[in-house]
């Protein structure tokens, strides 16, 4: 039997921490590598050096607790005295002998300075990463009902009692409203805990209004009213009210259409999974009288039906326009999702079924529903067909 070969692996090398008697002289003399580093001082106990691959070069105080690393920027080597940056490592070291966590202090000072506004900045920041298509929504509920009350005041210092007021002072008229700041201030201090900034939340306690399913659907005459207030709008928002309307799409999902994903030829609107609400794409059957209103939209050399100098280079909130289609059509006890609501239950009325309802809104999933996606939708243009041949104006 042969022997078994032992193979000898060469270890990494490894480089030994840089310590020295620091000198400002030494230091600017240091270089920048291709990584963060850090430099000891054998003076004193706790003080390094940080120097980033940019040439950034910063003092820090450094010690682990409990087996975890602890930093506390101290100061820049350009703007903070070598002298200076021994003797607050030194007092970080006394609190240390005493049996206080520095870094751990600095974190609670920290929490009692940040401010509600501080709190929406860092929410948004990781809402805009996420990609959430909420966030508009929010920022337009933080500057109406919020900002003016908690942007400047610290955030460990706002009781749920405080909220609770502010809350209910919206909710009294409007309580789905005021479910919904409720929920903003929630992911505010939620994201903050999980950020290691706070460590309680103050919306845990404020009671939530019991909303009333919404029922609003506009009758055929109010559609009528609609339809020729929509028609004395201007472009892009004449096509995409229509375009609501008939096609009972989501406002944020017609407001991102593209010309790829449109086959006008058959009447589809295939919905990538990015652009709807529940993240799985959707095919949408588009009535003759949808597919006109797109025809007669003009073409741009941009990839959106309704361009617009926006972040997502498509229109985005149409709130302005709304308002005058309602004061023209003298129809003010609307919502834009009312829209939706409409053609569902005009399809009911005339005879589809619930399977059909969902297919004439749009499929949830274009892979699972490929292999008779083209029968759904035709059933489902036939749906919309009966419903709408009265709104095409």
């Amino acid at each position: 039997m042969a022997s078994a070969k032992v193979i000898r692996l060469e270890k990494k090398p490894t480089q030994a921490p840089t310590r020295y008697k620091f000198t400002v002289q030494r230091l600017k003399n240091e270089k920048p590598t291709n990584c963060t580093r850090y430099i000891y001082d054998t003076q004193q106990p706790g003080l390094c050096m940080r120097i980033t691959k940019a040439g950034c070069k910063s003092f820090v105080y450094y010690r682990k607790v409990d087996g975890r690393p602890e930093r506390i920027t101290l100061g820049r080597l350009d703007s903070l005295k070598l002298d200076a940056a021994r003797k607050a490592a030194a007092n970080y070291e006394g609190s240390r002998a005493m049996g206080i966590n520095p870094a751990a202090e600095r974190r609670k000072a920290r929490a009692r300075e940040i401010t509600v506004g501080e709190l929406m900045r860092a929410w948004t920041r990781a809402a805009n990463a996420r990609g959430l298509r909420s966030l508009p929504a929010e920022q337009r509920l933080w500057e109406l009902h919020i900002q003016r009350k908690l942007e400047i005041k610290e955030a460990a210092n706002v009781t749920t009692q405080e909220l609770e007021r502010l809350i209910h002072r919206v909710g009294k008229s409007h309580p789905r409203t005021a479910n919904k700041i409720h929920d903003l201030l929630r992911r505010l201090w939620n994201h903050a805990i999980k950020q290691g900034v706070l460590k309680s939340n103050p919306c845990h306690g404020v009671t939530r209004f019991s909303e009333k399913a919404r029922d609003r659907v506009l009758s055929q005459a109010e559609v009528q009213m609609f339809l020729g207030a929509i028609e004395q709008e201007n472009e892009p928002w004449r096509s995409y009210f229509r375009l609501l309307l008939l096609t009972g799409a989501r406002r944020s999902t017609v407001a991102a259409m593209r010309w790829q994903d449109l086959d006008l030829k058959t009447g589809v609107w295939n919905v990538p999974a990015w652009a709807s609400k529940n993240k799985a794409a959707m095919t949408i059957a588009l009535v003759p009288a949808a597919v006109t209103t797109i025809n007669n939209i003009k073409q741009m050399d941009t990839e959106w039906v309704f361009p617009a100098d926006s972040k997502s280079g498509h229109i985005e909130t149409p709130t302005k326009a709304w308002e005058r289609i309602k004061k023209r059509a003298d129809i003010t006890d609307i919502r834009i999702h009312d829209l939706r609501r409409t053609l569902g239950t005009t399809l009911a009325v005339n005879g589809a079924s619930a399977h059909i309802i969902a297919k004439a809104l749009g499929h949830k999933s274009l892979a699972s529903a490929s292999a008779y996606v083209h029968l759904d939708a035709e059933a489902a243009r036939a749906a919309l067909e009966g419903a709408t041949k009265e709104w095409d104006t």
